[in-house]
């Protein structure tokens, strides 16, 4: 190897050292920053799930939120008031224990249809 190539690689080698050493500094002496940061993104995540909970239990709209196996998760103020089911008796059962059966099959359509990415206003069934 010629001294030439020997310094390069010295060299090279020198610089990627330095620019470790300095983004380690900077991560070092930042760090309290970013704690801050993560702090605040987070308290901001938790506003927005606060917000979207709200929106969904005081929306105009019936709503109900399930698994893809029909458990019930959620059920809005406004679908409790128009079937006369509460959010706590609806929770934790199959949506397939409150239609009737003859819509099941319609129902499960309907449910894999949204679980593989289907998008339409209308879902008849």
């Amino acid at each position: 190897v010629s001294s030439w190539t020997e310094q390069l690689c010295y060299t090279v080698g020198d610089v990627l050292l330095k620019v470790v050493q300095a983004s380690a500094l900077v991560i070092v002496r930042n760090w309290g920053d970013l704690a801050e940061l993560k702090g605040a993104l987070e308290r901001e995540v938790e506003v927005g799930k606060e917000d979207m909970s709200r929106l969904f239990r005081r929306a105009s709209a019936p709503i109900f939120a399930m698994t893809e196996e029909g458990v019930i998760l959620a059920w809005n103020e406004h679908l409790a008031r128009l079937s006369g089911v509460t959010e706590a008796s609806a929770t934790g059962l199959s949506i397939f224990d409150l239609v009737p059966r003859s819509f099941h099959g319609g129902l499960r359509t309907a449910i894999d249809a949204c679980g593989s990415g289907f998008s339409s206003s209308v879902v008849e069934i």
